[in-house]
């Protein structure tokens, strides 16, 4: 669970209308792969401030999910240099006492203190920077396919628009791999 929880506050709020209706397995808000995700997890997000309808929380999960997948496909994982510089960024931010303070005040509801958040992050770090280098992926594609340079900080224009389009797209690719019971 703590996984998950995780995994939804480092991915971008990216919705679509998708999914198959089938009856789900007892407590599952949708499956993909073989993995599913539990519907009480729809109460973690909305306790973390996560906005949308059941239907919309879900498909951001599913969708976190195919961008890994996707990201697997193409050789995006994290090395253990990028996961080393991700978690010397991290520590800089907790050593600032709002931040710190921010993080308690967020996960004290689910029963989360802030070393057990500091190991999710760790845990799911890979995850994250993967999603991450996904995104660049599509950016960089975009910037090659215009002549433009990528850059993350004020990027050209369109290329976010661009990344979205390509995230949306994988509805389409993965068709068949997940389901979604929420309505």
């Amino acid at each position: 669970m703590k996984r998950i929880i995780i995994a939804i506050l480092c991915a971008a709020m990216l919705l679509s209308g998708c999914g198959n209706a089938q009856s789900s397995p007892e407590g599952a808000a949708a499956r993909v792969g073989d993995e599913y995700i539990d519907a009480d997890l729809i109460e973690s997000d909305r306790l973390l401030g996560v906005a949308g309808s059941d239907r919309e929380i879900t498909e951001a999960r599913v969708l976190n999910t195919l961008m890994l997948l996707e990201a697997g496909k193409l050789g995006l994982a994290a090395t253990q240099e990028e996961i080393a510089e991700f978690m010397a960024s991290q520590e800089e931010a907790w050593r600032m006492a709002e931040v710190k303070e921010q993080i308690e005040a967020m996960y004290e509801p689910l029963g989360i203190d802030f070393e057990e958040y500091k190991a999710m992050v760790l845990e799911n770090a890979p995850n994250t920077i993967a999603r991450l280098k996904l995104r660049d992926h599509y950016g960089q594609e975009y910037c090659d396919k215009n002549d433009l340079q990528f850059t993350k900080v004020n990027p050209p224009e369109g290329m976010e628009e661009y990344i979205e389009k390509q995230l949306q797209k994988l509805w389409d690719k993965y068709k068949g791999e997940y389901d979604i019971y929420i309505d």
